[in-house]
């Protein structure tokens, strides 16, 4: 599937899985899914950003920075308290973390696509490190990152999942950039709208 299909689809999977999972219980949940969605459902295609003619992946990702910029920006202007968490005394697991997801997207650069980057071990790593920085936007990245692999696992070109195995998986239902394409990101987008406004709904309506 292509980028634009992942970044919506992700969202719509974090918000989903976190209104299951925590139940919305402040407006910083409702960013927090979010964001960690969009990282998560475009991460694994940063092994497509050299040789992406039409950029999409590079778009995508900025995008998912995006949100995760605006989520962090409203959080410390509303002081609701993720930020203050995280840049809290106890720094070290943030900063290891942070290092951590620098190398990894810096080597998924240098990876030949579907390989190590479309695999558990890399989902397990990047999804990890943003545990270890706040457990809500790891959960979301984590939700995210399942989407992308689940969605490529769908169409005709195989993806390592068990990476170092040399072995590839997928079930041949699709091709990556055609209709169905189209239809994941219609579905991701009108599912992200209406979890967002659903879980919106208790904080701007008296």
């Amino acid at each position: 599937m292509m980028s634009r299909t992942h970044l919506a689809v992700g969202i719509a999977s974090s918000l989903a899985a976190s209104l299951f999972v925590f139940q919305p219980r402040s407006l910083s949940d409702v960013m927090i899914s979010f964001a960690g969605g969009a990282l998560g459902g475009v991460f694994a295609d940063v092994d497509t950003v050299s040789h992406d003619k039409k950029h999409q992946a590079l778009v995508s990702q900025l995008l998912g920075l995006l949100a995760l910029g605006i989520a962090a920006a409203l959080d410390w202007s509303m002081r609701l308290g993720v930020c203050e968490f995280v840049a809290g005394p106890n720094r070290a697991p943030s900063l290891f973390a942070g290092a951590v997801i620098v190398f990894l997207y810096l080597y998924g650069l240098i990876t030949p696509h579907r390989t190590f980057t479309h695999s558990m071990i890399a989902m397990a790593l990047f999804s990890g490190c943003f545990f270890l920085i706040y457990t809500r936007l790891g959960f979301g990245v984590l939700a995210g990152y399942a989407s992308h692999l689940v969605l490529d696992l769908l169409t005709k070109k195989e993806i390592h999942l068990f990476h170092p195995l040399k072995k590839g998986f997928c079930l041949r239902l699709f091709y990556a950039d055609k209709a169905a394409d189209k239809f994941f990101m219609r579905l991701g987008i009108l599912a992200s709208l209406g979890l967002t406004a659903y879980r919106l709904y208790p904080y701007i309506v008296p």
